[in-house]
C-alpha cells in the first residue's frame, strides 16, 4: 500500500480525531506506527481543499509541527460551532478557545508514546514563530501555562476558513489599517513599463533584499507604481499607510500573516519631511515597497534600500501616453494635442487625473468624443484641483491676463517675452548646447520680479502663467511657515514638489518673507532662520518647475540667492504715456470725458497701476452712487478717486489737478 495512502487523514481530521478520543466519542481509527509529526508533514505537503489556505501559511512561515497542529485546532473552533461546543466541554468552564493544556492533550491523543509535548508548549509560548509572528494570540494573566488560551488573529480567521470570501479589502492592526489597492488602468510611459517588470523578478527572486523604495514627487503616483510592480509579481498589494499615529517601531503583530494569507505584498506610504530618517522594520517573508516622495532619509534596521527614482516623463513619453489616452481622430487636433503634451511637464497622474476631466467635461454637453478644447478647459481647470491638493499652503489664482491687460514699458516687455520663451522650451534649450552646459543643466527656471507697490508684477506672473497655459498658484508665506522646527522645510518641500508634479507656475508674493538674507546668528531662532534659508536656497535651485517670486527691493536678497535666479525683471513705476495706457484700459467704454482730460490725469497723477485700478473702481463707485448701476463715469469722479487715492498714500493730489476739482 503506498504511503500516502497509509497516512491520508488531513490536517483537520487529526484534529478531529484527537477530540473525540479525549471526549471518549471513538478510538483512534489507524494505529499503524507512524509517528504523528510525519503525518502532520504529509498534511501539509498534501492539504485537502478546508485546510489548504492554514497549510500554506504554516509552511510559509515555517512552523514546528506542534504550532500547525494547533493553529488547525483554533481554526476549527472559530469556524465549526460542533467543535466550538466539544472544546468548551473538554475544558474548565467558561474557556471557550483551546488551552495550551489541551492541545498537549491533542497531542498525546494521536501519539500515546510522545514525550516533552508540555515542554514543547513552553516553546511554543515564549519563543515560537506564530506568537512573535502574532498569528497566535495567547490569553494574558496569571493563570498556569497551561490554562492559557491560544487564539488565531481574528483577522486571519475569514482568509483562511474560504479564501475567496476572506478577500476583505481592509483589516484592522491596531492603529494601522491595511487596505488592498488596485493599479490604476493609466498609460504608462515604457521606461517606467519596462522597470516594473524588473522590480517584479528582482522581489520575486529567492536572494533579494525584498525592499524597495520609490520616489516621486507626489507619493500618490509612486503608490500606483508599486501596486502595478506586485500585479505584475502576481500578488496583491495592500497599502499601510504610516503617519504621525503609526511609529516605525515594529509593524504590529499578525499583519505578515494576514498579508501572507492574502497572498498579498505591502506598500507602505511615508512622506517624510526634508532631513527626516524613517527606519521601518522589515517583514521575514513579505517583500515591501515603500512609496516615497523626493525628501527623507528611508531604510531598515539592516541598511538602506534600493530606491528608484521616477521623475516627470520626458516629452516623448509625454507624446505617446497622451496620444494613447486621449485619441483625436483630427490630424491637425492631433499635432497640437502632441505639441501641448511636449510643453506640459506634468507628472503621469495628472495628466490622467487631467484626461479623465476632460472626458467628463465632453460627457457634461452630451458629447461622447472628448474634443481638443475639452482637454484645454481640463488643463485650466487643474488649477482648482492644485490649489485644494495644497490647502492653505497655496491658492489658485483664476483671473488670467493677456497682451491687453498687461500694460509695460517695452524694454520689461522684451524681458518678459524671453522668460516666456525660456519657459516654453526650458526642456529642450540645452540639448544641443555642450556636454558641460548638458551635465549641469536644470528644468526649473527662477524669476524675480522687482518694482514699487503696485507696478504689475503679480499681474505679470498672471499674464506669464495665460500664454504657457498652466494654473497659477499663489504662496502663502504665513500658512508656510511654522514656529515648530522643521515644520517649515516639510511644507515647502510638499509645495514644491506638488508644484513640480501638477507643472504649476508658483507665485510668491513678497518673496523676502522667506528668502530674505541671512542674518548673523546672535540668538538660538537666528541660527534656525537661518537654516531655513539656506534649505530654500539649495532647494529653489533644484526646483524643475518654474517659480515667480516678487519684492519690492533687490537689497533684501543675498548675493548666493540671486545667483541661483534665472531671471530678474524690474517694474519701474510707469511714464505719462503708459499711465494713459492704463487709464484706458481700465476705464474701458464707462468713460464720458475725452482724451484731452485723460491725458491730463495721466500726466499729472504719478500713479502705478495698482493704484490707478484702485481709483478706476472708486470712481465707478461714485458714478453708480449718483446715477445708478452702469453709470457712465464722468471727469470729476475720477478726480475725486484721484485725491482719494493720494489721501491714502499720505500725499496731497497733484496741484495741476487741484484746480480741477
Amino acid at each position: 500500500m503506498p504511503e500516502g495512502d497509509r497516512i491520508a487523514p488531513s490536517l483537520f481530521a487529526l484534529v478531529d480525531a484527537a477530540l473525540a478520543r479525549l471526549a471518549q466519542a471513538s478510538p483512534l481509527e489507524w494505529d499503524d506506527g507512524i509517528a504523528l509529526e510525519h503525518r502532520i508533514a504529509h498534511a501539509r505537503r498534501h492539504p485537502d481543499t478546508a485546510s489548504a489556505p492554514w497549510c500554506a501559511l504554516a509552511q510559509r512561515l515555517d512552523l514546528t509541527h506542534l504550532e500547525t497542529l494547533a493553529g488547525a485546532l483554533a481554526l476549527r473552533v472559530e469556524s465549526d460551532a460542533r467543535i466550538a461546543d466539544l472544546v468548551r466541554q473538554l475544558q474548565a468552564p467558561g474557556l471557550t478557545r483551546p488551552t495550551l493544556g489541551l492541545i498537549a492533550h491533542c497531542w498525546a491523543a494521536l501519539e500515546p508514546n510522545a514525550r516533552g509535548a508540555q515542554a514543547r508548549l513552553l516553546a511554543l509560548c515564549c519563543a515560537g514563530r506564530a506568537v512573535a509572528s502574532g498569528c497566535f494570540v495567547l490569553g494574558t494573566g496569571d493563570a498556569p501555562l497551561v490554562h492559557r488560551t491560544l487564539t488565531l488573529h481574528p483577522a486571519l480567521v475569514a482568509p483562511l476558513v474560504d479564501p475567496v470570501f476572506g478577500a476583505s479589502e481592509r483589516a484592522r492592526f491596531g492603529e494601522l489599517e491595511a487596505s488592498v489597492i488596485v493599479a490604476p488602468s493609466w498609460h504608462w510611459p515604457k521606461s517606467w513599463a519596462d522597470g516594473f517588470a524588473t522590480h517584479a523578478q528582482a522581489l520575486l527572486a529567492p536572494t533579494s533584499q525584498k525592499n524597495l523604495v520609490i520616489r516621486c514627487h507626489d507619493v500618490a503616483e509612486a503608490r500606483a507604481c508599486a501596486a502595478a510592480i506586485i500585479e505584475r509579481a502576481g500578488h496583491v498589494a495592500v497599502e499601510l499607510p504610516i503617519d504621525d499615529a503609526v511609529k516605525f517601531t515594529a509593524w504590529p503583530p499578525g499583519l505578515e500573516p494576514w498579508l501572507l494569507a492574502r497572498n498579498a505584498w505591502a506598500v507602505a506610504c511615508v512622506n517624510a519631511a526634508p532631513g527626516e530618517r524613517i527606519v521601518l522594520e522589515r517583514f521575514t517573508h513579505v517583500p515591501t515597497i515603500v512609496a516615497a516622495t523626493l525628501d527623507g532619509d528611508i531604510g531598515t534596521r539592516d541598511g538602506p534600500c534600493h530606491e528608484w527614482r521616477l521623475g516627470i516623463p520626458n516629452a516623448n513619453e509625454r507624446v505617446a501616453m497622451l496620444g494613447e489616452a486621449f485619441a483625436l481622430n483630427d490630424e491637425a487636433h492631433a499635432r497640437e494635442r502632441d505639441a501641448l503634451a511636449r510643453g506640459w511637464r506634468a507628472g503621469v497622474a495628472a495628466l490622467h487625473a487631467t484626461v479623465d476631466f476632460a472626458r467628463a467635461h465632453a460627457q457634461a454637453r452630451d458629447d461622447a468624443t472628448p474634443r481638443l478644447h475639452d482637454l484645454r478647459e481640463a488643463l485650466h481647470a487643474q488649477a482648482l484641483r492644485a490649489g485644494a491638493q495644497l490647502g492653505t499652503l497655496a491658492q489658485a489664482i483664476h483671473a488670467r491676463a493677456d497682451d491687453l491687460t498687461l500694460v509695460v514699458p517695452p524694454e520689461v516687455q522684451d524681458e518678459l517675452d524671453l522668460l516666456r520663451a525660456r519657459c516654453a522650451h526650458r526642456e529642450h534649450v540645452v540639448a544641443s548646447l555642450g556636454a558641460v552646459v548638458r551635465a549641469r543643466a536644470r528644468l526649473g527656471l527662477a524669476a524675480l520680479f522687482v518694482g514699487a507697490s503696485g507696478t504689475g508684477k503679480t499681474l505679470a506672473a498672471q499674464w506669464l502663467a495665460a500664454v504657457l497655459g498652466k494654473p497659477l498658484l499663489r504662496v502663502d508665506a504665513a500658512s508656510v511657515t511654522s514656529k515648530y522646527i522643521g515644520e517649515t522645510e516639510k511644507n515647502l518641500a510638499a509645495l514644491l514638489a506638488r508644484a513640480e508634479h501638477l507643472d504649476s507656475v508658483l507665485l510668491f508674493d513678497e518673496a523676502d518673507a522667506l528668502f530674505g538674507s541671512r542674518t548673523d546668528v546672535k540668538q538660538a531662532n537666528d541660527r534656525y532662520a537661518n537654516a531655513q534659508t539656506n534649505y530654500l536656497l539649495t532647494r529653489i535651485e533644484s526646483f524643475d518647475g518654474i517659480a515667480v517670486l516678487t519684492s519690492n527691493s533687490k537689497a533684501r536678497f543675498d548675493d548666493a540667492f540671486m545667483r541661483r535666479l534665472d531671471a530678474v525683471v524690474e517694474f519701474p513705476i510707469p511714464s505719462a504715456q503708459e499711465r494713459a495706457a492704463l487709464w484706458r484700459a481700465h476705464l474701458g467704454d464707462a468713460m464720458t470725458f475725452d482724451d484731452a482730460q485723460l491725458n491730463l490725469v495721466a500726466a499729472e497723477a504719478d500713479l502705478a497701476g495698482g493704484h490707478i485700478r484702485n481709483a478706476v473702481i472708486g470712481a465707478a463707485a461714485r458714478a453708480a452712487a449718483r446715477d445708478g448701476i452702469d453709470a457712465p463715469i464722468e471727469f470729476d469722479d475720477v478726480l475725486a478717486a484721484v485725491t482719494d487715492e493720494y489721501r491714502k498714500l499720505g500725499r496731497g493730489a497733484p496741484d495741476g489737478l487741484r484746480r480741477h476739482v
